[in-house]
């Protein structure tokens, strides 16, 4: 369902829940990695029409980045890479 919606323009209607459910998502031990990275893909997505979220995804990540499996950490530095740049930028 994550894949599904990082297709889509999210409304503002439909914003806090996805965004409250990517984040418990990627926070959870629970999930798969490829479930995690999809929330993580999707929060970045949703972080371009609102910015002020990226300095929360970043915060997330680099959290995951401490006590997550390798293949998760190569995932997270990626994207962390990729945030830090578009704040540098913006």
């Amino acid at each position: 369902v994550l894949r599904m919606l990082i297709r889509y323009d999210i409304s503002l209607n439909d914003f806090m829940p996805i965004l409250d459910l990517c984040f418990t998502l990627m926070k959870s031990g629970n999930e798969s990695v490829a479930v995690r990275f999809q929330a993580m893909d999707l929060l970045h997505k949703m972080s371009d029409k609102e910015p002020g979220l990226k300095h929360e995804l970043i915060s997330t990540i680099e959290l995951q980045m401490q006590e997550g499996s390798p293949g998760l950490k190569n995932q997270a530095r990626k994207k962390l890479n990729h945030l830090k740049k578009e704040i540098i930028l913006k």
